[in-house]
């Protein structure tokens, strides 16, 4: 048997030996994770141009329209939906969520381009994309607001809170790691 003072040397030993390792490995990605950036900075500064611009608008557009109308949906059918309105806006959203993109694109390009624009711009592309992203947001954060367990809503209730700050102080909280997850996972 080894003597105790010895063990605990062997033990300080190597646990040093694999601290400095483990830290050369941590370093070494880190580098490379650098060295990566730095070749997507300087060969990706050359394509900022007018159509990056417009390609950032319609993103940020598509993000202020569809991810808030989406998270509205999926809380009130998981929250409040029980009934023909319900039905409806279920029946919508997985009408929308049927649809083409190219459909879509064609129906705003002949409402919104040619009604109200006049032209094309990241405008229409953010509306249409938006009308794309509702459906695939309010079926995501519906799934994940169904999975908080009743015994939380029913806990709060009991105390007297409202429904709706009960929604928004106890189920969207504890859904929100669940949504990020199911969100970055497509």
């Amino acid at each position: 048997m080894i003597a105790p003072s010895r063990l605990f040397e062997r033990r300080r030993l190597v646990d040093g030996i694999a601290t400095v390792l483990v830290t050369a490995s941590a370093l070494g990605v880190v580098v490379v994770l650098v060295l990566i950036l730095g070749q997507v900075v300087i060969h990706g500064l050359p394509a900022l141009n007018v159509q990056f611009a417009a390609t950032l608008e319609m993103l940020l557009v598509a993000a202020l329209i569809g991810i808030p109308l989406g998270v509205g949906a999926a809380i009130y059918l998981s929250e409040y939906g029980h009934g023909r309105l319900a039905h409806v806006v279920s029946f919508s959203i997985d009408l929308i969520a049927g649809f083409p993109s190219i459909v879509i694109g064609v129906l705003v390009w002949a409402w919104l381009v040619r009604n109200v624009v006049g032209v094309y711009d990241g405008l229409a592309g953010g509306v249409a994309l938006a009308i794309v992203l509702v459906p695939f947001v309010a079926r995501t954060v519906e799934a994940t607001l169904r999975r908080v367990p009743d015994a939380l809503r029913e806990a709060s209730l009991a105390l007297g809170i409202p429904r709706w700050k009960t929604v928004v102080r106890v189920v969207l909280p504890t859904a929100y790691g669940g949504i990020g997850r199911r969100l970055r996972g497509f």
